[in-house]
């Protein structure tokens, strides 16, 4: 298995990238990493259920990563909020932000941050889109 990346669109919402887009996208971030991922994409009132259930927040959020496994193979899960991406950008950095979760970086600390942040517009660049940090 090279990478098996798998699409769950629970929410209607029409702003909705395609599969082809969002597996495309993914697969930028992994480049060959052997990897099997299932992206959700839901509404607010899972995003909040989840949100609470996993982080003590209770509000709904636009991007979740659920790692499963990070030694030989990539694994887990990217649940993505439909109604608080707006638009195709958007959905771009959010995807590229939860891969790159799964593959192990976070953005606890300021260095952390810079190094995910710089990695984001790196490879958000590469597929055309601009800065997402950039007001």
């Amino acid at each position: 298995m090279a990478q098996s990346i798998y699409i769950q669109k629970i929410s209607k919402n029409k702003n909705i990238p395609s599969a082809p887009i969002i597996k495309k996208w993914i697969a930028h971030t992994l480049k060959n990493k052997k990897a099997e991922i299932t992206v959700r994409i839901i509404n607010k009132k899972e995003s909040a259920e989840l949100n609470h259930s996993y982080r003590n927040k209770n509000y709904p959020t636009n991007v979740l990563s659920f790692v499963y496994q990070t030694k030989s193979i990539i694994m887990g899960d990217i649940v993505l909020c439909a109604q608080l991406i707006p638009t195709k950008e958007k959905w771009a950095h959010l995807v590229i932000h939860g891969v790159l979760h799964l593959m192990g970086y976070d953005h606890e600390t300021d260095k952390d941050a810079h190094h995910m942040e710089s990695l984001e517009i790196k490879l958000l660049s590469q597929l055309g889109f601009g800065n997402p940090y950039k007001e």
